[in-house]
């Protein structure tokens, strides 16, 4: 429906750009679009499929988890869920991370072993190019070096990793959730993750985290 612009109406806009100035947006953040013939309408923005961790609704119960899933986890604990599962046939542990018996956080924990230290680098490319195709490309990439001994030799760079001199990560933001894909290391150890979190579920994890830390004054 087009509707009259007043004065009233054009205080409470702001023209997006000058480029395009048939566009604004009003204080409370709504567009609409400006017609030559001073009448307007709201514009319609699609509404955003909240992302979700193996589909299981954000707040869950450890029981409604276990029902959406339809199987018993491997490791069921206050804090958490935990099942096993294969990405591009790669497998990992699906964890769901409980706090005040809710679904806070969830992770995919990668569990392959490669004696060539590089393969881990390759598990990580792939799975972030599946990552991209799903959810477009992230709003950050990183390859952070902490040490550059091993900058220089690229066949070394998987050993770089594990003794924590080189660490890579992608992140995406879809609606209020976060999803962290990192691949790191220490004593020769390496860490391949993917972490999906929620904003609305962070303030739960920081409720109960000084909860208790109170308990221990």
């Amino acid at each position: 429906m087009r509707r009259v612009v007043t004065t009233s109406v054009l205080f409470f806009m702001f023209l997006v750009s000058t480029i395009c100035a048939e566009e604004a947006i009003t204080l409370s953040g709504e567009r609409v679009i400006l017609h030559d013939d001073g009448t307007w309408e709201y514009k319609k923005v699609p509404k955003q499929k909240e992302v979700k961790f193996r589909g299981v609704p954000w707040g869950a119960t450890a029981e409604g988890i276990k029902k959406h899933l339809s199987k018993e986890p491997v490791l069921e604990e206050k804090k958490g869920l935990m099942y096993e599962d294969k990405i591009n046939e790669l497998g990992v542990y699906c964890c769901f991370n409980l706090a005040n018996g809710k679904f806070v956080r969830g992770n995919y924990a990668f569990k392959e072993e490669h004696a060539n230290k590089n393969a881990f680098i390759w598990d990580f490319e792939s799975i972030d190019e599946l990552l991209k195709e799903k959810y477009k490309e992230p709003f950050e990439h990183k390859e952070l070096w902490l040490n550059d001994l091993y900058k220089d030799t690229p066949q070394d760079w998987g050993m770089a990793i594990s003794v924590g001199h080189y660490v890579i990560h992608s992140r995406w933001k879809i609606g209020k959730v976060y999803i962290t894909h990192i691949l790191r290391g220490d004593n020769y150890n390496i860490v391949h993750v993917i972490q999906y979190s929620h904003e609305d579920m962070k303030l739960i994890e920081q409720s109960l985290r000084k909860e208790e830390e109170q308990s221990k004054i």
